[in-house]
């Protein structure tokens, strides 16, 4: 009797607090695959070939890599025999996990008049990337940067490293064939290692940084925005499902902004070590909220109690996972992550199935949310899928 009278209690307040938020979850997981879209891609060559009417390049198909123990430097890559060299098929080569050193070898030709030119790898959280590039003297100069460093010490204050360099017009070898400008980036980190290198101009660099800090603030507006009008209906109605979507959002936020590079770039520029454990730390305890989220607002209790059961082991796993993500090895947490998240995302939308099956309309919304999350998910890969199809056919 005490639990069909506190059911009867609970059921409608969580209908009319939590169903309005569905559509708007909706719609920033949308948002979120949307802002993760690639650059434009520039053809396949074994020398990348830069000219005036062009500001924009992306490197991928045009560079070779090789992996190498760490403690390997620029004379022995220079003496190494170019067929350890594996030509990269993909624009954004992805290595995953790795304990090596990733040797990229980048060859440019220039036949414009443009010779400053600023290359990028489009990713915060790599530890250490150091771009090798010949001086005047024909000397290599090393230039290191990374979240393994405080950020005042980059050359170029930007969220992801940016190396400043000069790539000489029309240097022949003879009177037919350009040579091309050699240049070694050397990457070495403990996360999951993708190197997506582009070329850009300074005029195009800013334009282009200057609308992904414009969306990228606009997304974590919307999420501020949510999480304190969640916040602001807890402290009136005392509702705990509120404040567990409030700390939800706030740590998806700073995961986004670690992941982003902006945290290490504004919030922590100094703390190197906090640096490269923040994505891990904050994604266990977005997972940890989530959670406890869902089982609030879906009131697993008592629509699932085998469920909720279910929800609570996977809740103590949580938990312990934000207390290893800052002791235990980052690879070894990262795989885990990885693994767990997705096996998550499935049981949630299992369990969303389970309550909604009884009528419980919030459980309904909820589910709605986690599949229009997967259908976006879905569609881009698809398109990415056929885009990369059409790029290699006019290539």
């Amino acid at each position: 009797m005490l639990e069909k009278s506190r059911k009867k209690r609970l059921a409608p307040s969580t209908r009319k607090h939590y169903a309005q938020f569905n559509p708007l979850l909706t719609f920033l997981f949308a948002f979120c695959i949307f802002i993760t879209s690639s650059h434009a891609y520039t053809a396949q060559s074994n020398s990348l070939l830069i000219h005036d009417n062009q500001e924009d390049y992306v490197l991928g198909t045009s560079t070779s890599i090789i992996q190498t123990p760490q403690h390997w430097r620029i004379e022995d890559i220079l003496q190494a025999d170019n067929a350890l060299f594996v030509r990269s098929t993909e624009n954004t080569p992805n290595i995953g996990y790795s304990e090596n050193a990733i040797w990229v070898r980048i060859a440019i030709t220039n036949t414009s008049q443009q010779q400053k030119w600023l290359l990028s790898v489009e990713k915060a959280n790599l530890n250490s990337v150091t771009l090798f590039n010949k001086t005047d003297n024909q000397q290599w100069q090393a230039n290191t940067t990374g979240n393994q460093l405080p950020f005042s010490q980059r050359t170029y204050n930007f969220k992801y490293p940016v190396f400043p360099i000069v790539i000489k017009s029309k240097t022949r070898v003879n009177s037919t064939h350009p040579e091309p400008n050699i240049f070694y980036l050397r990457v070495i980190s403990k996360t999951a290692i993708s190197i997506p290198i582009t070329l850009k101009t300074e005029h195009e660099f800013s334009e282009s940084s200057s609308q992904q800090s414009l969306i990228s603030g606009i997304y974590i507006g919307i999420l501020l925005i949510m999480a304190f009008y969640s916040l602001t209906t807890y402290i009136a109605i005392k509702e705990s499902g509120h404040l567990f979507f409030f700390l939800s959002l706030i740590s998806f936020s700073l995961y986004i902004l670690s992941i982003q590079g902006y945290a290490h770039q504004y919030f922590w520029p100094n703390t190197t070590w906090w640096s490269q454990h923040a994505i891990l730390f904050f994604a266990a305890t977005t997972t940890v909220f989530s959670l406890r989220f869902c089982r609030i607002v879906m009131i697993t209790r008592e629509h699932a109690p085998f469920a909720d059961s279910i929800l609570a082991a996977l809740e103590i796993i949580a938990i312990l996972n934000v207390i290893f993500s800052l002791t235990l090895d980052y690879s070894l947490m990262g795989k885990f992550s990885l693994i767990f998240t997705s096996g998550l995302a499935i049981t949630l939308i299992a369990i969303g199935i389970i309550v909604a099956k009884q009528g419980y309309r919030p459980a309904k919304l909820y589910l709605l949310s986690w599949v229009a999350f997967s259908i976006t998910a879905l569609l881009r890969s698809e398109e990415r899928r056929v885009g990369k199809e059409c790029r290699s056919r006019w290539s």
